[in-house]
């Protein structure tokens, strides 16, 4: 099995790399990838493990973007982040890629603070000591959303973020991030594949937009989108890998895997029962992509 896309406890998984490791190796699968959010310390944590274990390791992030104000206007209303799976599967990343990744964490931060503030104004008792408790330098929403839990303030992580931060709550704050067209350039220019997650969360099911902006981030140097991903169902799967296909672009997909910050999916079939990700189907070879 295959799984392109998973979390440790570096960023906002609850499995450590090790755990993370054993339990691929358990689950049958052959190629992993780690795609922390901003930091690639739980793929340099992991690789030792898995060299042990004789699973191919793949270094990968997760970047947060912001749509380009070029391209806002074919998808109004959207206010979320657009995410970006960076993959290197024949060299590790350079040194200078993986230091304008670190320079992500100041606004992680930024936002954290504002979150916080709005959150003191409701009355609730959180402060950054207490979220650092829970992430550490790259603690985000999930680690707040376990704080709210704990303190009571909420029964679920999924609570959390529909009460206060999700996209659509009331006390959404916004990140800055870099553009998409920008963050795409720099993954690229580091020998990077560069690929869309999970894009039900992007355009959901307006694919008539959908259809206009991959072509245009296609056209900025998009590699491949994710088609397979927990939270998409396989007819929308089919969709977007004819819609990858129309505009060239290679396939990647993964489970999303957070351990118990998202209960229900596990590594390499997600929520379902069997392979997530089609091995007949999944294609991002580098040379045909570049």
């Amino acid at each position: 099995m295959i799984d392109l896309h998973t979390h440790t406890n570096a960023s906002d998984g609850t499995a450590s790399p090790r755990e993370l490791i054993d339990a691929a190796t358990q689950a049958g699968i052959t190629l992993l990838a780690i795609t922390d959010h901003d930091t690639f310390d739980g793929w340099e944590a992991a690789r030792g493990r898995a060299g042990e274990a004789g699973l191919r390791l793949i270094p990968g992030v997760e970047l947060s973007t912001t749509l380009d104000d070029e391209a806002k206007p074919m998808l109004p209303g959207f206010r979320a982040d657009v995410h970006l799976l960076a993959y290197f599967p024949e060299a590790e990343p350079a040194a200078p890629f993986r230091e304008w990744v670190g320079t992500l964490l100041d606004s992680r931060w930024e936002r954290n603070r504002a979150l916080i503030e709005r959150l003191t104004e409701r009355g609730l008792d959180v402060t950054e000591k207490m979220l650092r408790r829970y992430g550490g330098p790259v603690a985000g929403r999930v680690h707040l959303a376990r704080l709210l839990k704990e303190q009571g303030h909420v029964d679920s992580i999924d609570e959390a973020f529909r009460s206060y931060f999700g996209e659509s709550a009331g006390d959404y704050v916004p990140r800055r991030c870099p553009p998409l067209s920008e963050t795409i350039t720099r993954v690229r220019e580091a020998g990077g594949i560069p690929s869309l997650a999970h894009p039900i969360r992007f355009w959901g099911e307006r694919r008539e937009e959908a259809e206009k902006l991959c072509g245009w981030i296609a056209a900025r140097g998009l590699m491949a989108l994710e088609v397979w991903h927990s939270e998409q169902p396989r007819a929308y799967s089919e969709w977007l890998a004819a819609l990858a296909d129309r505009h060239e672009l290679g396939r990647t997909g993964g489970s999303d895997f957070h351990g118990q910050n998202k209960p229900g999916i596990r590594l390499g079939v997600g929520r379902g029962d069997s392979s997530l990700v089609p091995e007949d189907q999944w294609r991002w070879d580098f040379a045909q992509l570049r």
